[in-house]
């Protein structure tokens, strides 16, 4: 969760549930007003949002639509693509859509989400080099618990 810095009450969210048993994994954002009643969440700025439709869950709160991902796919891409593996060291709501990764804690802007990466097909660019050595903040999602 982060605060917007122009109105504090109101906050930014990303929301990841896993269920290893499916094989899946979904990522929500949302705006969660502090003061509801003084400052309803759709009253929020604008910039805390996708352009997108948003459904009330509680007066406090509003949800854009799920992104919905394989762990498979995910954990896969991990393994084969180096770029991946090292984007995956920073991002911590990881979704795959059209043919890129994009954290969705940050929401795009007319230039674009800056955290996307486009996945190439395998072996066709040299691994990055200079990777910093953090761990995967996501780990959960990449190997299957214990």
């Amino acid at each position: 969760m982060s605060a917007y810095p122009s109105d504090p009450l109101c906050w930014n969210f990303v929301s990841v549930e896993s269920k290893e048993a499916a094989g899946s994994y979904r990522l929500r954002r949302g705006i969660l007003s502090l003061a509801p009643a003084w400052l309803p969440p759709a009253a929020c700025p604008a910039g805390m949002a996708e352009a997108r439709a948003r459904a009330s869950l509680t007066p406090t709160m509003l949800v854009e639509p799920a992104v919905n991902g394989s762990l498979a796919v995910l954990r896969a891409l991990k393994n084969a693509d180096c770029y991946v593996d090292a984007w995956l060291r920073f991002a911590r709501a990881p979704a795959l859509e059209r043919g890129a990764a994009a954290d969705l804690r940050f929401a795009s802007t007319r230039r674009g989400n800056f955290t996307t990466l486009p996945l190439a097909p395998s072996g066709s660019r040299a691994c990055p080099s200079r990777v910093p050595g953090w761990g995967y903040p996501r780990a959960d999602l990449l190997a299957p618990a214990p």
